[in-house]
């Protein structure tokens, strides 16, 4: 019992130095309030945020990005969710509350890997330079010419510090603090199925779930491979029972956030993918090594942390082989699973270290074997530091901040529009786009959430407006999607990304209004910018359907002066909330209202006690027709749609499941197996 509690004294120990060790390498994260790298994406996820914080409990529409979306489509909810707490809770700097908890996941992502490595080979000595590996080391991905490209720049630094500091991916590193976590659990419920272990397992995918996408798929190739090398210990029925019934409940349990809608944008995000094409690669050569593995297990069960960190490490590096070298997609934005490669490839150190330290081991524990055992682990230590020393050398200059951003062309620009913009929008590309709803509240064709947008003409514009050359189209648009603002970065800008491959298209033909170090503001002349206006219902039907943002300009024109051309009633309105707009004035017969905001489903229209129709206009805002002429009070606003109640039932009825018969279900799977079947 004692030698128990030194052990698990010493585990502790182990962990606390790694997390400790950890925040020191990353220490001027916590010291400085924003990011140096203001091409990260953390802005977006700070807006989403900032979103929650203003419009709380109002949070199913956002009229700011994408001529408004749904906001129950952004990337996933938990971090900013966490975020808008740390900041109505302790009044914490959106930006400082960001930096806080990323850099704290990120110090607990070796710490749970280290528990991981700890429980699969029984050795702390193991779990610890494991955990030491991938705290420091360069990725074994800096093989690959394009990887080391970007590594060269920032000392090969670890692709998890990368992700952290230099792409700003926050919900990514807090899902890989999660992800050993889930798999040890996952694991010992499938050894010892016990009611924790189960409920950790579960608990752990929800929360990936809710927090990262590409950490949850990369989290369950290794949870496949765990299962997988299970099978052949024993017991293979019970152990797939109990797997399969763990992630169908973590599938009802995050059914509420992962509704048809957002799991058809996520898929249509990634139309670039090729898996079911070239899925070929990873099963022809996987087969037979998979084959192979399986068999080693059933003889030697003592491989089978070998197999799980080599056969995951195995399919990583296919990914990324036919990405770079092949040329082909398995999987899109292969590089994003580099992070759950390395904590694969640093367990087979710890493992290889371990088998070292058993060589320097004598029958019995002399002073000499201890002695060799602390210089085997010396030596690792100092060969892993030797091997990051540009890095650790260099990681407070690379994970350092600002105190401040009013110095910077994104919050210049942000502020020169607040107020200048009113109710139409603003067309920006890049940074300008990503932090400025940030530091203001502005309308943008733009935004941080691409796969959640409603209109389908937003992306095929910015397209045009970026990559074209004819700056009368792209007036056109800008008019037709109440666009007064066009932000243009030319090549002198000092922004990373400069989209526009002719930015000097509209010299001759706009009006410029504000010019600093490279970025320009045009002016587009609209003749009417309001959110809400009056139109002829019965000439808006007879338009021809606009197809594609190539067409002749024509009918976008015909639009535009349709639009334009129709003297109605100025109309009154008030934006009660982020899904609610009260609309006040008169109509004559055969008008309607246009409410320039996306059309979708959700948005319903009351006059009177009675439901209105409203349908999408030739570029997708929403028009509503009244029953009646005259004077006319509206209600508009934008409710839950079936596919969200769907997705709340769904989790409903798996936690009621869960809590009534889910005691007595988990005792029949982790029943033992049958006397004279080998466990």
């Amino acid at each position: 019992m004692l030698k128990g509690i030194i052990t698990n004294l010493g585990a502790f120990g182990a962990a606390l130095a790694i997390f400790a060790a950890n925040l020191f390498i990353i220490y001027p994260l916590f010291r400085d309030p924003y990011t140096q790298y203001l091409g990260a994406i953390e802005c977006a996820y700070m807006t989403y945020a900032k979103f929650i914080v203003e419009n709380f409990p109002h949070l199913t529409w956002n009229f700011q990005w994408y001529t408004g979306f749904p906001f129950g489509r952004i990337y996933m909810p938990l971090f900013p969710g966490l975020l808008s707490l740390l900041h109505v809770w302790f009044d914490l700097p959106i930006s400082v509350g960001y930096r806080g908890l990323a850099g704290v996941c990120y110090s607990l992502a070796p710490v749970s890997l280290y528990f991981f490595i700890r429980y699969t080979t029984k050795r702390d000595f193991a779990a610890f330079v494991g955990a030491a590996a991938y705290s420091i080391l360069p990725s074994v991905a800096y093989l690959f010419r394009q990887e080391y490209a970007v590594a060269y720049n920032v000392s090969f630094a670890p692709k998890t510090f990368i992700a952290l500091t230099i792409y700003g991916e926050g919900p990514h590193v807090m899902a890989l603090a999660l992800a050993p976590l889930a798999a040890l659990a996952f694991m010992r419920m499938l050894k010892k199925p016990a009611i924790i272990s189960f409920a950790l397992a579960v608990m752990s995918l929800v929360a990936m779930a809710l927090t990262s996408m590409t950490a949850l798929q990369g989290c369950l190739v290794i949870l496949f491979i765990i299962l997988a090398s299970e099978l052949p210990l024993g017991n293979a029925t019970q152990k797939l029972l109990r797997a399969f019934s763990c992630w169908a409940i973590s599938a009802g349990l995050i059914a509420f956030w992962y509704t048809l809608p957002f799991i058809k944008g996520a898929l249509q995000f990634a139309g670039g993918s090729g898996f079911a094409r070239n899925i070929y690669l990873l099963v022809l050569p996987g087969l037979p090594i998979a084959a192979a593995s399986l068999l080693i297990l059933r003889f030697k069960p003592h491989a089978q942390p070998v197999i799980i960190a080599a056969g995951a490490t195995a399919f990583f590096v296919a990914l990324l082989v036919g990405r770079y070298w092949l040329e082909v997609t398995i999987v899109l934005f292969a590089e994003r699973y580099i992070p759950e490669m390395d904590m694969m490839v640093a367990m087979l150190i710890g493992l290889a270290a371990e088998a070292m330290r058993k060589r320097c081991l004598a029958p019995n524990r002399t002073l000499l074997s201890i002695s060799r055992q602390g210089l085997v682990l010396i030596i690792f230590l100092m060969a892993l530091t030797w091997l990051a020393r540009s890095f650790l050398r260099n990681s407070w200059s690379l994970s350092s901040g600002r105190k401040d951003l009013s110095d910077t062309t994104e919050y210049q620009v942000a502020k020169w529009l607040e107020g200048r913009a009113g109710e139409a929008r603003v067309f920006a590309t890049g940074n300008h786009a990503f932090w400025m709803n940030f530091f203001v509240n502005v309308f943008q064709i733009r935004g941080g959430a691409d796969w959640a947008s409603a209109n389908p003409w937003w992306d095929h514009v910015t397209y045009l407006i970026t990559a074209g050359n004819d700056a009368n189209a792209d007036v056109l648009w800008a008019r037709a999607l109440n666009v007064r603002y066009l932000v243009v970065n030319y090549p002198e800008s000092i922004v990373p990304y400069k989209d526009y491959a002719h930015p000097a298209k509209y010299e001759s033909m706009l009006a410029l209004r504000y010019s600093e170090a490279g970025d320009k503001i045009f002016e587009v002349p609209l003749h009417n910018a309001a959110l809400a206006q009056v139109v002829d219902l019965r000439q808006l039907s007879q338009l021809p359907p606009i197809k594609h943002v190539l067409d002749d300009t024509s009918r976008l024109r015909l639009y535009v002066e349709t639009i334009k051309r129709h003297q109605g009633d100025t109309l009154r309105y008030e934006l009660k909330n982020s899904e609610q707009l009260l609309i006040t004035g008169k109509v004559r017969k055969d008008e309607g209202i246009l409410v320039k905001t996306s059309y979708h489903h959700g948005w319903k229209a009351f006059a009177n006690g009675k439901r209105l129709r409203i349908t999408p206009d030739p570029v997708h805002f929403l028009l509503i027709e009244p029953d009646s002429s005259g004077d006319i009070a509206i209600e508009l606003r934008h409710d839950r749609t079936i596919e969200d109640w769907t997705g709340y039932v769904i989790t409903a009825f798996t936690i009621i499941l869960v809590l009534t018969a889910g005691p007595r279900f988990f005792r029949r799977i982790s029943a033992p197996p049958p006397a004279g079947l080998r466990e």
